[in-house]
């Protein structure tokens, strides 16, 4: 970068360059003697009579031999830069001389030379503003100087760019032209194939660059040259591609983007745009194992580019799909062992293989294993980025269970969803997969159980209830808007509790007291669990009178309290039941009209028996009771049966006993003592 040149005096000032250069519009031939100020253009003499005014204000008159001198004689001009002097000496010459016209040659020529060299530092300063307004002023007198106009060019160019001027962009590609025509530079070959380049003219941008290349290396290796060569040559190549041209077409353009490409890569070989562009380029243009090797190759200088990385993995599956990378990484990476993309797109490529089997419900636990080792050592070797890992990993995790359902270990399945939710809570819930979410899991695996459910008093259907019923009362806990699975979740954990209670009378009857109580206390705690889950399905489904109905079944008929809450149940159940009677009759809907005809019935009989063995009010209850009588195909034996809840109901009425239920009448109440 040239040095600052020292300020210039107040003779050459640059505030005083511009009326300095305006002589240059009065230029004499050697010999000649200076026209009068009367014979000059009267607007250019105006012109220059204004600047001289601005500029020297205790000079009048016009622009002479006299004004001249008396710039010369001024004691107070410090000339403190040689060149100062050099021009001095010579200006005094060429007064004495009587040679006006060199002398305001010398003024517009060496003033002239020295703006533009203050105008090139301020650009190789940085400050590309400040150099443009210095060489918009100077272009005043030096309009068609190669060098103003390469320089102008240059500025131009680097404060279009920077201010998104793309008319100021523009004008400086004629400047560059134009220079380049009378100042051939390596400098303004190179700056007209940037500005070519970025105004989408590729083919002058490459010829600018060649031109660049062979002047700078003519004087000596430079590498910017080369380095917009390799990128207009790959604009080239590019727009010929896009434009639909024919591998034969697109052959000689390739090959100079190749070779310009290579030869940038001699002065950058780390710059990462310049390997991923040839990987490209070869990737189009040559057998996709010729790219692949160039692939490896250039990863060896660049081992952590992503890019190099994605072409490398596309180039390996396009030779044989996930197979292949995984061959040809798991080569690359034992290579490479502290690389943490290699993991990555290790890893990236086992999942996508086993979750292509999981979607083909085929067993990828081989490939998923690997895919868990792989992210997780990419963990380790980037912790900074293991965010990039954790749903991949829990992808990863949830297609390993698929896969063992798939393989018919659906009952080894729930433990892995389990620690998964437990390790990280919300995972099972993820519907961001490309495999179904851990909650299908796990539905999938309850309703497997569920079909186990057979003999109730079997131990093998026992123990289907129990797993069925707490895998839905977790989904219940996990997805607690689902009133489907609260609903399923009651359901099982009631059958479970009945279950359990009649076993512990059976205990009872065998005279194992303490093994009748454990199982009655079971038998309590699961119904509990029954109308929690109930209670919420209920509450999530208002308007479905069954749920709403099966709610208040457990408060009356099991845990035999609350009878405010279950009477509100059954009375809500009715009321949804007798509005849709109309729409169901009108319709000649006759199953369902059957099917309505009966829950209702469910939810007066239900009612009746709670007013009787749960409020002691057997006139109420019979009226409900009475009524639930033909209502559905069930003859409810319970309730007209001998010793049912009719007969019941009128015994209290006659006899004034309370029939309300006795505690050691409760449902899983301990042994009689």
């Amino acid at each position: 970068m040239p040095k600052p040149l020292p300020r210039p005096s107040r003779l050459v000032s640059r505030s005083a360059l511009a009326l300095l250069l305006a002589l240059g519009g009065c230029r004499l031939g050697p010999g000649r003697s200076a026209p009068e100020p009367a014979a000059m253009d009267q607007a250019q003499e105006q012109l220059l009579q204004q600047r001289l005014a601005v500029l020297f204000p205790e000079l009048s008159g016009p622009i002479d031999r006299a004004a001249i001198e008396g710039l010369l004689r001024r004691e107070r001009v410090a000339l403190p830069d040689p060149r100062d002097e050099e021009l001095r000496s010579e200006l005094r010459a060429a007064l004495d001389a009587a040679d006006l016209a060199r002398a305001r040659d010398l003024l517009v020529e060496r003033l002239g030379t020295r703006e533009l060299d203050e105008a090139l530092a301020l650009l190789d300063s940085g400050d590309a503003p400040a150099a443009l307004a210095r060489l918009d002023r100077t272009a005043q007198t030096l309009s068609s100087s190669p060098r103003l106009l390469a320089l102008r060019g240059e500025a131009r160019w680097r404060v279009g760019r920077a201010w998104g001027d793309e008319a100021l962009i523009a004008s400086a590609r004629e400047d560059l032209a134009q220079a380049s025509l009378a100042l051939p530079s390596a400098r303004v070959f190179t700056r007209l194939a940037e500005v070519s380049s970025h105004l989408a003219a590729p083919l002058p941008a490459r010829e600018a660059a060649e031109r660049a290349v062979a002047l700078a290396g003519r004087l000596g290796p430079e590498g910017e040259a080369e380095r917009e060569r390799a990128r207009a040559s790959v604009q080239e190549w590019r727009m010929r591609a896009e434009t639909g041209a024919t591998q034969e077409e697109l052959a000689p353009s390739a090959a100079r983007a190749r070779i310009a490409l290579e030869e940038w890569l001699g002065f950058a070989p780390y710059d990462a745009w310049a390997w991923c562009t040839r990987a490209e380029l070869l990737a189009a243009t040559e057998l996709p194992g010729v790219a692949l090797a160039a692939c490896w190759r250039s990863l060896e200088w660049l081992p952590e580019e992503p890019q190099l990385h994605a072409i490398a993995a596309r180039l390996c599956l396009s030779l044989g799909g996930p197979d292949r990378l995984i061959e040809e990484y798991g080569r690359w990476s034992t290579a490479h062992p502290r690389v943490a993309l290699a993991a990555w797109f290790l890893a990236q490529a086992a999942l996508d293989a086993g979750v292509e089997q999981v979607l083909g419900e085929r067993d990828g636990r081989a490939y998923l294993t690997l895919a868990m080792r792989e992210y997780q050592r990419f963990c380790s070797l980037a912790p900074g980025q293991a965010e990039a890992a954790a749903l991949p990993l829990i992808e990863a995790q949830l297609a390993a269970v698929w896969s063992q359902i798939h393989a018919g270990d659906w009952v080894g399945a729930e433990r892995p969803l389990i620690d998964l939710e437990a390790a990280q809570p919300g995972a099972l819930a993820r519907g961001d997969l490309r495999v179904a979410s851990g909650l299908k899991a796990l539905e999938w695996i309850g309703s497997r159980w569920a079909k186990g459910v057979e003999d109730p008093d079997s131990s093998a259907s026992l123990l289907a209830l129990a797993q069925a019923g707490a895998i839905y009362e977790r989904l219940n806990a996990l997805a607690p808007l689902q009133p489907d699975w609260a609903n399923t979740a009651g359901f099982f954990l009631r059958d479970l509790g009945v279950a359990m209670e009649l076993n512990a009378r059976n205990a009872c009857r065998r005279g194992e007291r303490e093994t009748a109580d454990a199982l009655g206390l079971r038998a309590r705690d699961l119904m509990e669990r029954s109308w929690r889950a109930y209670e919420s399905a209920a509450w999530l489904s208002p308007e479905d009178a069954r749920v709403v109905n099966d709610a208040g079944v457990i408060l009356t008929y099991y845990l035999q309290r609350d009878p405010e809450t279950a009477q509100r149940c059954f009375e809500r159940a009715i009321e949804l039941g007798q509005a849709r009677l109309p729409e169901l009759e009108a319709a000649g809907q006759t199953r369902e009209l059957e099917e309505l005809q009966t829950a209702i019935g469910d939810a007066e009989q239900n009612l009746g028996v709670l007013l009787l063995t749960l409020r002691g009010d057997a006139q109420a209850a019979l009226v409900h009771l009475e009524r639930c009588r033909g209502m559905g195909p069930d003859p409810r034996p319970e309730v007209v049966g001998p010793g049912g809840f009719l007969e019941r109901c009128r015994t209290a009425l006659n006899s004034g006993a309370d029939p309300r239920v006795q505690e050691s009448e409760r449902w899983g109440a301990p042994c009689a003592r």
